[in-house]
């Protein structure tokens, strides 16, 4: 029998030692896992932060939350942080077929937020 079914069905008490943590639900993790997850959670408020240094400024945040759908908010996004783009490089990276790609970067300056030259995308 393995070491946390044994731990189960025992009732036994976890000492500091044990390699395995009892959690919410009779779920059993190792330390090693809850370790993982909270560098996961750190990671993610990390490239957060990055982001929004990335956008540099209030307006730019104000322009994100001012974009209807999703797909605009992630191109907008991706061009602040690495600008300039072309289609295909944007499309590649981000995995947005052309259909969708081409309605949004037309959306996008439209409303002056994107420019474009010479098949190169940036934001103004």
């Amino acid at each position: 029998m393995s070491q946390p079914l044994a731990f189960l069905r025992s009732g036994g008490s976890l000492s500091p030692q044990d390699p395995y943590l009892l959690i919410k639900g009779g779920r059993v993790r190792s330390r090693q896992m809850i370790a993982d997850e909270e560098l996961e959670c750190a990671l993610a408020y990390v490239a957060e932060e990055a982001a929004k240094l990335a956008l540099c400024s209030k307006a730019a945040l104000r322009n994100v939350r001012a974009l209807g759908s999703n797909t605009e908010k992630l191109v907008y996004i991706f061009l602040c942080i690495s600008q300039p783009q072309t289609f295909s490089g944007i499309r590649r990276t981000l995995g947005v077929s052309k259909a969708t790609l081409s309605r949004t970067l037309r959306k996008l300056i439209e409303k002056g937020l994107v420019a474009e030259e010479n098949f190169l995308y940036w934001v103004k």
